[in-house]
C-alpha cells in the first residue's frame, strides 16, 4: 500500500480491529506472536556491501496504528547485507536502515529520510521478503570563489559560505551553517543528510565585490558528492556626480547630503556629502536601480530627489552595473519659504498647530501628492517652513487637541520667493442622520459599501454651491451617517452611489441625491434624517446622463434600453466604451469595456452562470480585482508590470517615438496604446508610434499601455515622460542656416532639400556649397564645415558611421580643429613623419625604379606620388613606380610623396636624390616564380621565365631570406629547419651581351607544418584507487615528437596533473580519469590524442593500520604522545585518549597530559583515519600505560627565616618557588618541638621561647602530586 493513503486508512484499520475485538471476532495477539522482515542492506548502489561497514536495521512499531514505540527492534546485517527482524504480528512497522559506522546517512524504507514521511509497512502473520534497502553515504559540497573573474579566487577567510536546508518534510529553521574561504577560495561542507542546500556568499569584510545569486545543490540517493560548486562575485560598482546651486556654474560646494535607496520610499541604504567642489560618490553598489535624494541642510535651496524630482513619486532611478560606474549631477533650486499665523475664531494663537505642505502635481486627478514638509506653530502662533521647491502645495492644518476640525488650503509658492498663508480656525461639529430608499424592500439603501455622504457648500445664495473641506462619510447598513469636524456654514448633504475601483485608474462615477439646505453653528450639532434615495427605472439614462453622456467616458450608445424580465428582471444598454445594468436584485452597475466584461460576456451575460451585475469593482492593494454579481463573483489576478513600457525616438516636431509594450508575469497577449501630451490625451493616437506635431511643442509626452491577457485583468501602465518636444530639425536647420546670413553667408547657397534620416537616434541634414547643417535629438544642431573633419565623417559613412551624428560645433582655438560628435569626437592633425620617402633601386635607362612612402605616426592610409628630373616635376610621373628614360639619362631623380589618413592633415615630403642615371640593362629579365606547396617535405620549383637568347642561370634558395646551404639546383624540398619560414629563390642570368642580372622570385608563404606520419592512441596503465600511480602510455608515433601531458577527472582538468604519470587523490574519487597526450615536434603539426576513460575511481587502501601505541611516562605532570608509526605517510587522523577505558572529555589531540583525575587509572588512545578518499579505519592502543603516578615537585627549595630572633619580634618564613605551584603548610619549633599554634607564616616568640633557636617546616601538597616536607636551618638562640 502506498504511504500516500496511509493517513486515511490507519484510522479505519484501528477502528476495525477494535470492532471485530468487542464482537468477538478477534482476540489481541499476544505479545509472544511475531513474524520476520528481511531483506538486504546496501551502501552507495544497488549490491555493494563495502568490507567493515556492517548495516543496521531498526523498527520503530505500532499497535494501534496511531502511538509508536520508536526504535523498539533492531538487528545487524551480515557481511552481504541480509538481515532478518523479527516483528509482532498484526503491526504496522517503520523500517529504518543505517550503519554502525560513521560516514553514513541512514533511511527509511523506500528512500524516505524523515519520521513523518516514513514508508509504513503493514505486518500481518506472514513473514515478508524483499525490503530492500540502498543506504546513501553522506553528501558533500565543494567549490572555489573568484573575485571578478577566475584569475582571482578569494583569499583565506575573505568570504562566508553559509547554507540552509529544506527536507523533504520541509525547511529547516534556525540559523544557518557557515564556513570561510580558504587561501586558494576554496569552500567545502561534508556529513550532509539529503536535501536541497541554498549556499550564500557575502565577503567577511570589504565592499568591493557583490553576492552572487544562491546556489541550489541537491543532495539525494543518485548523487551525494558535489564538486566544482563555483561561484564568481561580480565587482561593486558606484555613483558619483556633483552638486550645483541655480545653474551648473556654481558648485554647491561641501556639506549636501546625498541619500540612496533601493526604492523612494524605502530606508536610505546610506548616505555621502559633497566635498569643496560640491563632488560626491558612492562606492560599494551592487547591481541593481538606486535612487538619490540631495538635501541641502539648509533653507536657500530646495531639497530634490534625482532627476530635479520633488517627490519620491516623481523620481528617477539610476542604473548600477559591475561594469559601469554612471554619473549623476544634480542643480538644486532655489528655495522658497511659506509662513503665516495659525489663531481660533476669536484671534487667540494656537501653539502647537501641525502645519504639513505637500507638493501637489495634479496626477490621477488630484490623487496623488508629491514630497511634504512640515513644521509647528511657536508660542506666537507663527509658523515658518523653508526650503520649498517652487510649485503648487495643498497646506494642511492640524489642531491636536480636537477642538477644531483640520482645514486645507491651495497656495502658490513661487521659486526663491516667499508667501504667507494664514489660517484661522472653528470648532468643527457634527451632522448625523439616517438615508432611506423611496423604492427598496426594506427602506434601506444599497449596496451600502458603495454608498457616501459629503457635504455641499456656498458663500451667499447668489454663489454655486462647492464641496466642503473634509465633511465626508461613509453609509452604514442601516442606513446611518456621521460626520463630524464640520465648520459654522450653510450646507446641503449629497448623498453618492460610488463605482470604480481606486487603485486600478479605472473612470469612476457617481449616481447622487442632494438634501434641502440646512445650517450649521460653531460647536452645535446638527441632526438631518430623512434624506431619501430614489429607485427608478431609469437609472440606466440616469447613470449615462450623468457620465456625460455621447461626449463622457462611456462613449455613444450601441444598443437600445432593452428590458429581460426573464433573466431575473432588469435593464440593460449598450455604448461604445461599456454597459449599464439595471437590476432590482443587483442595483444600478456600468461594465467597462476591460477584461470583466469580457469574462461576464463570455459566461452569456445576464443568462449565463452570474446573473445580474451586483456591485462596483473592488481591488486590493496588490491590484487583485473582483466583480460581484447576483449569482456569483468574477475575479481576475492583475497582469504584473515586470519591465515597465518606455519611450523612444526623437521628441521633436517632424520626428517620431515609439512606445515599447513592456513585460509581463504572465505573458500578455494584446495590447492598447494612447498618447499623451502634458497629461491630456492626444486625439487618435492609438498606435505604438506617434509623430509629434506642433501643438506638442515645448511639451512632455507619455504613453499609457495596456496589456491584456485571456482570463487576466487588464494592466494599463504611464512611462515616464520625455524631455518637452522640441521644435523641429527642419526648424532648427533653417534658424541656424539664417543666423550664419543665409545664402551669401559662409555656407553659401543650398545644393540639397532637408533631409531625415533615422539612423543613430534620427536626425535631419540639408547640404550647401559650403558645408552642412546636421540636427539630431541626442547632438543638437550644428554646422559641419569642408576640411578634414568633414573628410574623415564623409569617409566614415557620415550618420550611418559610429560617429553618429555632430554633437558641437567646430573647435579651432588651439591651432589644430575638433568636433564632438555623439559617437566621440573627431580631431585630425597632422601625420608626423619619422621616415622620408626613399627610392630604390638601380638608376639607368629602362631600369625599375621604386618609391618607398616613408613612414609616418600614426600610419598613413593612402599615398600620392609625383617624380622630379634635376627638381622639375616629370609630366605624367605619378606611379609609386618609375622606368627612366632616355631623357634622364645624366640626371638625378627624386620622388615626392603626400601621405594621407582619413583622421589627419596630409603631410608632403621630397626623398633624396639618385645618382646620375646610366645606361640600360637587358630588357628580358623577369624574377622567377615557385611551383608546388609551401610545406616540409614537399619539393618546390623555380622557373625563370623568359630571358634574351643565350642566357644561363644559377640558383640560390632563401628561406626567411637567408641562403641555404646546399640549395643551388632548379628544385628544393624543405625541410624542418624551414618550418615557419618564408621560401625565395634567387637566380644569376649571365648573357655575353649584358651585365649578369640578379632576379629574385616572390616568397612563398612561411612553410607549414606535416603531419605525422603515424599517432598512437594513448592507454592509461595502472588501477583507478586513490594513492595508485597510473601512467599514461602515449603509443606509437612517427616521427617520434616530444610530449605534454593532462590528466582529467570526470572531463575536467586537473590542474597540476601535467606529467607522465598521476596519483588520484581524495578530489578524484567516484571519478572517471583519462589523459590526453600532445606530440609537438618542429615542423609538424601539433597534435593531441585522449585516452579512454578508466574505471571509477575507488577508495584508496592502507598499506598497513597497526594499533597506536603511546609514549611518554604516566605520570602526572608529563605529557604523553600518540605513535602511529607503521601508517602510510600522509594518512591524517584524528585522536581521542581513554583512561580505564573512559573517554577523557577534550582529550582528542596527538598529545594528552593526565590530570589528577586519571591517578592510577590506566591510559589509552585511540585513531581514526581522516584522510580524503580512504576508508574510515578506527585503531586503539591495546596495551595501557599502567597506572597514572603522583607526580615529584620540579622544585622545593628549603625554607628561610627572616627577622631578628627576639623575644616580640616577627620572624617571617621564605618558602621559595615551588614548581609546579602548591598549597604550603608551615609549623614553628622551638628547639625542634613543635611550638602549638604557631601554623602560618609569621611566628613571633614569646618569653617561653628565649633562648632557644627557632625551625620552621614547610609541607608542599598537590592534588595528584607527592606531598614534599622542608625544613628551615634554625635561627640564633631568641634574645630576651
Amino acid at each position: 500500500m502506498p504511504s500516500t493513503a496511509l493517513p486515511r486508512v490507519r484510522p479505519m484499520l484501528a477502528a476495525l480491529a477494535a470492532l471485530l475485538m468487542v464482537v468477538g471476532l478477534t482476540q489481541p495477539a499476544a505479545a509472544a506472536d511475531t513474524t520476520t522482515l528481511s531483506g538486504v542492506v546496501s551502501f552507495g548502489s544497488a549490491g555493494s556491501h563495502p568490507a567493515g561497514v556492517v548495516g543496521r536495521v531498526t523498527a520503530d512499531v505500532s499497535l494501534d496504528g496511531w502511538s509508536w514505540n520508536s526504535g523498539a527492534v533492531s538487528t545487524d546485517a551480515d557481511a552481504n547485507g541480509a538481515y532478518t527482524l523479527a516483528v509482532p504480528t498484526n503491526s504496522w512497522v517503520r523500517l529504518r536502515f543505517g550503519a554502525l559506522q560513521t560516514g553514513w546517512q541512514s533511511q527509511y524504507y523506500l528512500d524516505h529520510d524523515m519520521t513523518n514521511l516514513a514508508t509504513v509497512i503493514p505486518v500481518g502473520t506472514s513473514a515478508q521478503t524483499g525490503l530492500n534497502q540502498t543506504v546513501p553515504s553522506l553528501g558533500s559540497i565543494s567549490g572555489r570563489v573568484y573575485l571578478g573573474s577566475t584569475a582571482q579566487a578569494a583569499a583565506s577567510g575573505q568570504v562566508r559560505v553559509s547554507w540552509q536546508v529544506c527536507r523533504e518534510d520541509g525547511c529547516i529553521s534556525g540559523p544557518p551553517t557557515t564556513t570561510l574561504t580558504d587561501s586558494s577560495g576554496n569552500y567545502s561542507f561534508s556529513s550532509l543528510y539529503n536535501g536541497t542546500y541554498t549556499l550564500t556568499f557575502a565577503l567577511v569584510s570589504g565592499s568591493t565585490f557583490q553576492p552572487p545569486t544562491p546556489l541550489s545543490v541537491v543532495v539525494n540517493n543518485a548523487q551525494t558528492v558535489h564538486t566544482g560548486r563555483d561561484v564568481t562575485m561580480a565587482p561593486t560598482s558606484g555613483i558619483s556626480g556633483r552638486v550645483y546651486l541655480g545653474s551648473t556654474s556654481t558648485p554647491a560646494g561641501a556639506g549636501v547630503t546625498v541619500f540612496y535607496s533601493s526604492t523612494p520610499t524605502a530606508t536610505p541604504l546610506g548616505s555621502t556629502t559633497t566635498d569643496s567642489t560640491g563632488a560626491y560618490a558612492i562606492t560599494g553598489l551592487a547591481d541593481g536601480y538606486y535612487y538619490l535624494r540631495f538635501d541641502f541642510n539648509g533653507d536657500g535651496y530646495a531639497d530634490e530627489w534625482w532627476n530635479d524630482a520633488y517627490g519620491d513619486l516623481l523620481a528617477r532611478n539610476v542604473r548600477v552595473t559591475s561594469s559601469t560606474s554612471p554619473t549623476a549631477d544634480a542643480v538644486l533650486a532655489p528655495g522658497a519659504t511659506l509662513t503665516g499665523h495659525v489663531s481660533d475664531s476669536q484671534g487667540t494663537a494656537l501653539v502647537g498647530t501641525s502645519v504639513t505642505v505637500r507638493a501637489y502635481y495634479g496626477w490621477n486627478n488630484g490623487d496623488t501628492y508629491g514630497v511634504s514638509y512640515t513644521a509647528t506653530t511657536n508660542s506666537s502662533g507663527d509658523y515658518r517652513l523653508a526650503g520649498l521647491p517652487v510649485g503648487t502645495y495643498s497646506v494642511r492644518f492640524w489642531e491636536p487637541s480636537g477642538q477644531y476640525a483640520d482645514r486645507t488650503i491651495t497656495v502658490a509658492v513661487p521659486a526663491g520667493g516667499s508667501k504667507t498663508a494664514d489660517m484661522q480656525f472653528f470648532r468643527g461639529t457634527t451632522v448625523d442622520g439616517f438615508v432611506t430608499c423611496s423604492g427598496c424592500v426594506d427602506g434601506i439603501p444599497g449596496p451600502r459599501a458603495s454608498m457616501s455622504v459629503s457635504l455641499e457648500t456656498r458663500a451667499s445664495a447668489a454663489d454655486p454651491w462647492v464641496s466642503a473641506e473634509g465633511a465626508y462619510g461613509s453609509v452604514r447598513d442601516d442606513g446611518y451617517y456621521y460626520l463630524y469636524g464640520v465648520l459654522p456654514a450653510e450646507y446641503r448633504a449629497v448623498v453618492t452611489y460610488q463605482d470604480g475601483p481606486y487603485y486600478t485608474g479605472r473612470a469612476t462615477y457617481a449616481l447622487s441625491t442632494t438634501s434641502a439646505p440646512f445650517t450649521v453653528l460653531e460647536g452645535q450639532s446638527r441632526r438631518l434624517d430623512a434624506i431619501t434615495v430614489p429607485t427608478s427605472p431609469n437609472q440606466v439614462t440616469a447613470l449615462y446622463a450623468y457620465l456625460g453622456g455621447a461626449s463622457g467616458a462611456l462613449g455613444a450608445p450601441v444598443s437600445a434600453v432593452v428590458s429581460f424580465p426573464d433573466a431575473g428582471g432588469g435593464i440593460l444598454q449598450h455604448y461604445e466604451n461599456g454597459s449599464i445594468y439595471s437590476s432590482y436584485a443587483g442595483g444600478t452597475h456600468v461594465l467597462w469595456a476591460d477584461a470583466f466584461r469580457a469574462a461576464y460576456w463570455a459566461a452569456n451575460s445576464i443568462f449565463g452562470a452570474y446573473g445580474w451585475p451586483a456591485s462596483n469593482l473592488s481591488c486590493d492593494l496588490a491590484g487583485n480585482c473582483s466583480l460581484t454579481f447576483t449569482k456569483g463573483t468574477i475575479s481576475l489576478a492583475p497582469l504584473a508590470v515586470t519591465q515597465a513600457p518606455v519611450i523612444s525616438g526623437s521628441a521633436i516636431v517632424g520626428g517620431a517615438v515609439t512606445v515599447s509594450t513592456g513585460t509581463y508575469s504572465p505573458a500578455a497577449t494584446s495590447y492598447t496604446y494612447a498618447w499623451f501630451r502634458d497629461g491630456a490625451r492626444i486625439a487618435g493616437a492609438t498606435s505604438s508610434k506617434y509623430a509629434p506635431v506642433a501643438a506638442d511643442a515645448g511639451k512632455p509626452l507619455t504613453a499609457q499601455v495596456t496589456a491584456a491577457r485571456p482570463g487576466s485583468d487588464w494592466a494599463a501602465t504611464m512611462t515616464s515622460p520625455t524631455a518637452p518636444v522640441g521644435p523641429s530639425a527642419a526648424m532648427q536647420i533653417t534658424a541656424l542656416y539664417g543666423s550664419t546670413g543665409g545664402p551669401s553667408g559662409p555656407l553659401g547657397a543650398a545644393t540639397s532639400a532637408i533631409v531625415n534620416f533615422p539612423d543613430n537616434g534620427g536626425g535631419w541634414l540639408q547640404h550647401y556649397a559650403n558645408g552642412s547643417i546636421y540636427s539630431s535629438n541626442n547632438g543638437g544642431t550644428h554646422i559641419l564645415y569642408p576640411g578634414p573633419i568633414r573628410e574623415v565623417y564623409w569617409g566614415a559613412n557620415s550618420v550611418f558611421s559610429s560617429w553618429g551624428w555632430p554633437a558641437g560645433e567646430r573647435d579651432c582655438t588651439s591651432g589644430t580643429c575638433t568636433q564632438a560628435f555623439t559617437g566621440g569626437t573627431i580631431a585630425p592633425a597632422p601625420l608626423a613623419v619619422t621616415q622620408a620617402p626613399t627610392i630604390t633601386g638601380t638608376p639607368m635607362v629602362g631600369g625599375m625604379l621604386s618609391a618607398a612612402a616613408g613612414a609616418y605616426t600614426p600610419a598613413a592610409t593612402s599615398y600620392t606620388f609625383s617624380w622630379l628630373r634635376d627638381g622639375a616635376r616629370i609630366t605624367g610621373a605619378v606611379a609609386a613606380t618609375y622606368i627612366p628614360t632616355s631623357a634622364d639619362l645624366g640626371h638625378t631623380l627624386q620622388v615626392e610623396v603626400t601621405a594621407v589618413r582619413s583622421t589627419r592633415v596630409p603631410v608632403t615630403t621630397t626623398s633624396a636624390a639618385t645618382a646620375a642615371v646610366g645606361p640600360g640593362a637587358p630588357s628580358l629579365a623577369p624574377n622567377p616564380t615557385i611551383a608546388g606547396s609551401a610545406k616540409v617535405g614537399s619539393p618546390l620549383v623555380a622557373s625563370v621565365g623568359t630571358w634574351a637568347g643565350g642566357t644561363t642561370w644559377t640558383y640560390q634558395w632563401l628561406a626567411g631570406g637567408t641562403a641555404v646551404s646546399g640549395a643551388v639546383d632548379p628544385s628544393f624540398t624543405p625541410g624542418p629547419a624551414e618550418f615557419g619560414k618564408p621560401i625565395s629563390v634567387r637566380v644569376v642570368g649571365s648573357n655575353p651581351a649584358y651585365a649578369s642580372t640578379t632576379r629574385t622570385s616572390g616568397a612563398t608563404a612561411a612553410v607549414a607544418a606535416a603531419a605525422f606520419a603515424a599517432v598512437g592512441v594513448p592507454t592509461i596503465d595502472g588501477a583507478p584507487r586513490v594513492g595508485t600511480t597510473l601512467t599514461a602510455m602515449p603509443g606509437t608515433w612517427a616521427p617520434a615528437p616530444a610530449f605534454s601531458y593532462q590528466w582529467y577527472a570526470n572531463g575536467v582538468a586537473i590542474t597540476t596533473a601535467r606529467s607522465s604519470t598521476f596519483t588520484p587523490g581524495g578530489a578524484q574519487l567516484g571519478a572517471t580519469i583519462t589523459v590526453t597526450v600532445t606530440g609537438t615536434s618542429t615542423g609538424y603539426s601539433t597534435t593531441s590524442r585522449t585516452s579512454a576513460a578508466t574505471g571509477v575511481v575507488a577508495a584508496g587502501t592502507y598499506s598497513a593500520t597497526p594499533e597506536p601505541s603511546v609514549t611518554g611516562t604516566p605520570a602526572i605532570g608529563s605529557t604523553l604522545a600518540a605513535s602511529t608509526a607503521g601508517w602510510d605517510a600522509g594518512t591524517t587522523f584524528a585522536y581521542r585518549w581513554f583512561s580505564d577505558n573512559v573517554p577523557i572529555s577534550g582529550a582528542t589531540g596527538s598529545t594528552f597530559a593526565p590530570t589528577a583525575a586519571q591517578l592510577g587509572e590506566s591510559i589509552t588512545v585511540r585513531v581514526t583515519t581522516t584522510t580524503v578518499g580512504y576508508p574510515v579505519v578506527a585503531r586503539e592502543s591495546s596495551a595501557g600505560t599502567g597506572p597514572v603516578v603522583r607526580g615529584t615537585f620540579a622544585t622545593s627549595p628549603t625554607p628561610t627565616i627572616g627577622g631578628p630572633a627576639k623575644k616580640g619580634a616577627t620572624l617571617t618564613a621564605a618558602p621559595g618557588t615551588w614548581a609546579p605551584a602548591a598549597v604550603l603548610v608551615y609549623q614553628w619549633y622551638a628547639d625542634g618541638s613543635p611550638i602549638p599554634g604557631a601554623e602560618s607564616a609569621t611566628f613571633v616568640p614569646t618569653a617561653a621561647q628565649v633562648g632557644a633557636t627557632i625551625t620552621v617546616r614547610v609541607v608542599g601538597t598537590k592534588a595528584g602530586w607527592t606531598s614534599t616536607t622542608r625544613m628551615s636551618a634554625p635561627t640564633v638562640p631568641v634574645a630576651p
